[in-house]
């Protein structure tokens, strides 16, 4: 069973994020400008978190760095989506969808998800640790997944001017071509986990 823990968090969403980066400051906009030349990889999910918290934690690989995006939601729509297909069965419905089918279903499921919820981020690159880090860290934020940091910036965005993140952040949530390969990477979850799928599908109803 899902134990609901949504986090108060600072209603800065996708759209914030990539409205703010693309119009704030020169400097920002020539960030924006970067992200068409990345892409994201090799991404994990985090189905502890998934399946306790409909917490959606996606670490992938953009560049040379560790890119995190955490959000909620995500397995509430999977239960909304699977509404018309499931009806009122409690077991065995999952089986009587193709991997095509349900791979779609899972990624309109991520995907409004991204578009919807409040995000907590981080990445492992220099540029997020000493210009955006702290202000993302702040309690009247508190969009920084992970550790927080408590030390003002002292020479890198001083006037917290050039928008909310890092360029590999901007190019994970700009295109969200990576909520297809997460969406397959929970498929494979489901197909050895379907009993418990199943069961919480059943509790969201």
């Amino acid at each position: 069973m899902i134990k609901w823990r949504k986090t108060p968090l600072n209603e800065i969403t996708r759209n914030d994020i990539l409205r703010r980066s693309k119009n704030e400051s020169e400097s920002s906009r020539r960030r924006y400008a970067k992200l068409k030349f990345y892409t994201s990889k090799d991404i994990q999910i985090d189905f502890s978190e998934l399946y306790s918290y409909d917490s959606f934690v996606a670490r992938m690989r953009v560049g040379d760095y560790t890119v995190i995006i955490a959000f909620e939601g995500a397995f509430q729509n999977f239960a909304q989506d699977t509404a018309s297909i499931r009806k009122n069965q409690r077991k065995g419905w999952l089986k009587k969808i193709n991997d095509t089918e349900l791979k779609k279903i899972l990624t309109n499921s991520i995907s409004k998800s991204l578009d919807n919820e409040d995000l907590q981020v981080a990445c492992s690159c220099p540029d997020f640790q000493y210009r955006f880090d702290y202000y993302l860290s702040r309690p009247d934020v508190d969009a920084k997944y992970g550790v927080k940091q408590n030390v003002e910036p002292e020479v890198r965005n001083v006037a917290n001017n050039q928008g909310y993140v890092c360029k590999h952040l901007l190019a994970a949530l700009y295109g969200k071509r990576w909520a297809i390969a997460a969406a397959k990477v929970w498929l494979q979850y489901i197909k050895h986990n379907i009993e418990l799928t199943e069961e919480i599908i059943w509790d969201l109803r």
